[in-house]
């Protein structure tokens, strides 16, 4: 490559770094575009490029991050055209984010298991007094309830109010006598 070219590409970099600096992430990645036009392997371009993507201002800033970038493409650009010492801080920063990710799954775990725990003995009191709480209900609704409306409807009988108590004696059924006094 002619002088001309790196003394070009080396200002691109200087100004991609200063709008990296700046947070002008359009400018940057104008920047970073202008070096790859001219050199489509130079890995400072892709590592802009990468601090763009995930809106970092350094290479250190990487380790900060929530997700992992190894599957983003400038990564791997920088993994395909990078001199070892740089894929080595890169690396280093993307095992951070996988150690601190793996930490954070490990609290989750433990916080899941220590309300399972505390969970079982509640469980042990509250799923009987629910299965009460059903056979009551059931009972109500299966015995208790037609007994209260054969009574009244009983009643209505007896007093000569036929057509109130047909309609009940209707809704019981075959309880008891029902379909007999309909």
């Amino acid at each position: 490559m002619e002088d001309n070219g790196f003394n070009k590409i080396t200002a691109y970099e200087k100004r991609m770094f200063l709008f990296l600096d700046e947070r002008n992430w359009a400018k940057a990645n104008e920047y970073a575009e202008k070096i790859l036009d001219i050199d489509p392997e130079n890995a400072n371009a892709y590592i802009g490029k990468l601090l763009i993507d995930f809106h970092c201002v350094s290479v250190d800033d990487l380790s900060n991050l929530k997700i992992s970038f190894d599957n983003n493409i400038n990564y791997k650009r920088i993994l395909q055209f990078g001199e070892q010492k740089l894929i080595d801080k890169i690396n280093g920063c993307l095992q951070v984010i996988k150690e601190k990710n793996k930490q954070k799954q490990k609290e989750r775990d433990e916080k899941i298991n220590n309300i399972q725990q505390r969970a079982k003995p509640i469980l042990k009191i509250l799923l009987p007094a629910c299965l009460v709480c059903i056979i009551v209900i059931s009972i109500f609704f299966g015995v208790i309830q037609p007994e209260l409306k054969y009574n009244k409807a009983m009643d209505l009988y007896e007093n000569g109010k036929y057509e109130q108590a047909y309609d009940i004696f209707s809704e019981l059924g075959k309880y008891k006598d029902s379909v007999d006094k309909k």
